[in-house]
């Protein structure tokens, strides 16, 4: 770990009165797309990470949010990206985004988690930006959500073995099946709000117009 860079950190948010809002990237936090497929366990290096933010933000109130999709789309993303799709047959580990939840709230139980469910990132994208950033500009939102239709364009197709090869079908269901079931675990869960798309009837903040 890199301790200067940590104390930088901390140092930048030491003055609260100028953060509101925090970003941090799920690399930084959580650990690279790998890390969720191809080791034994579901990135591994959570735990630790989440301790050190806590350690960080001690003393204050923190809603933590959490945008997820589904294990499919993700895993697809993960081997476009690698430009070798043929290279990765299987996935190791299917990973749980509700475990992992779960995980982090061992770690930092007074933190509060909103989780947004963004397997139509078309639908709930204005509204995430607009409950991190308190958006209250019209014409503001308007022009985000112009830049969101054109940043998420629709799926032709949905995925199957033929743009996944050498996965197996077996595979693709249970990357598939694993993010229905987190959905209704993370619904249930203590101390967790799910946000779902307007279509999913589900209370989203006013931030669509």
């Amino acid at each position: 770990m890199d301790t200067e860079a940590w104390s930088n950190v901390e140092e930048i948010l030491s003055d609260f009165s100028k953060f509101n809002t925090v970003a941090i990237s799920q690399d930084a936090l959580l650990g690279v797309a790998e890390d969720s497929f191809l080791k034994d366990k579901v990135l591994p290096q959570t735990e630790a990470r989440v301790s050190r933010v806590a350690e960080i933000f001690s003393g204050h109130s923190v809603m933590l949010h959490f945008a997820i999709t589904s294990q499919l789309d993700y895993f697809y993303e993960f081997v476009r990206s690698k430009n070798n799709i043929d290279a990765i047959s299987e996935a190791r580990t299917v990973p749980s985004w509700s475990s992992l939840i779960e995980r982090i709230k061992e770690i930092a139980p007074e933190f509060q988690i909103m989780v947004w469910d963004f397997e139509r990132p078309r639908e709930i994208a204005l509204s995430f930006i607009g409950e991190l950033l308190r958006v209250d500009d019209f014409d503001l939102i308007l022009d985000l959500k112009e830049l969101i239709a054109s940043a998420f364009p629709e799926r032709q197709s949905p995925l199957d073995s033929e743009s996944l090869p050498g996965l197996s079908f077996e595979t693709i269901e249970r990357l598939d099946v694993q993010y229905e079931l987190d959905l209704q675990r993370l619904s249930k869960m203590e101390g967790v709000t799910l946000v779902r798309p307007p279509s999913q009837m589900s209370q989203v903040p006013s931030y669509y117009p």
